[in-house]
């Protein structure tokens, strides 16, 4: 999509190098504004940064319908 995304963070639950995460975002596409609530799960890397293995940009599954 082209267009501005604004996120917030609902949640991040850590255990250990997992963490279980959900965000709220808004994205502008012309006239149209979309918004879906996310799920995401992410593995500590040995650096100390963090990387999704699962992503889902909409659990909620509202832009399907």
């Amino acid at each position: 999509m082209a267009g501005p995304i604004e996120m917030v963070t609902q949640y991040v639950i850590e255990q250990g190098d997992i963490a279980l995460l959900s965000n709220c975002w808004t994205s502008t596409v012309g006239d149209d504004e979309l918004s879906a609530v996310t799920a995401e799960v992410a593995r500590r890397q040995s650096d100390g940064t963090w990387k999704y293995i699962i992503d889902n940009p909409d659990a909620a599954g509202i832009l399907a319908a």
